[in-house]
């Protein structure tokens, strides 16, 4: 995954992410902070 690329504000929402595994649409979730994190390069 392209995660090193988003930078340390990328990281911080990963780890948002992985500290909620009870999220069910967890992809969709990655997929929209992907793309914020592409946009805000």
């Amino acid at each position: 995954m392209a995660l090193g690329t988003l930078g340390r504000s990328g990281m911080i929402w990963w780890q948002a992410i992985a500290a909620r595994p009870r999220l069910r649409n967890a992809p969709l979730v990655i997929k929209q902070i992907y793309q914020l994190g592409v946009l805000s390069l």
